[in-house]
């Protein structure tokens, strides 16, 4: 029994400890995405329209890649460790999304060094 001083404690529930952990992981989904569209945004004063997109193709696969490490070097659970790679494949998802749609003649124009015919 325990003394009318001391708290009642509920035992965690199966998966209750993992609801921190998956929160905490989809802010940080949340937050990378937002960088993401927030560096797109800066990057359009600095950068031509035709770099624009393979810029942040590139950097949506660096991203992926440095989440995948991150998710690969955690030393918790299984199920944290394929959360974290979900979110890796699906940054990495939208990188190729925006590969897609880059134009080849966009790629042209910017590995030609003589301006583009019209």
């Amino acid at each position: 029994m325990h003394s009318p001083h001391e708290p009642h404690r509920i035992p965690n529930r199966p998966g209750q400890e993992r609801r921190g952990v998956s929160t905490r992981l989809e802010v940080f989904f949340a937050t990378t995405l937002v960088a993401a569209l927030l560096a797109t945004a800066a990057l359009r004063h600095f950068v031509s329209d035709d770099a624009l997109e393979p810029l942040v193709a590139t950097a949506l696969f660096c991203i992926a890649a440095l989440l995948a490490g991150l998710a690969l070097l955690r030393r918790r659970g299984a199920s944290t460790r394929l959360i974290g790679l979900d979110i890796a494949g699906v940054v990495a998802a939208l990188g190729i999304v925006i590969s897609i749609l880059i134009d080849p003649e966009q790629m042209v124009r910017l590995i030609s060094t003589r301006p583009a015919m019209e």
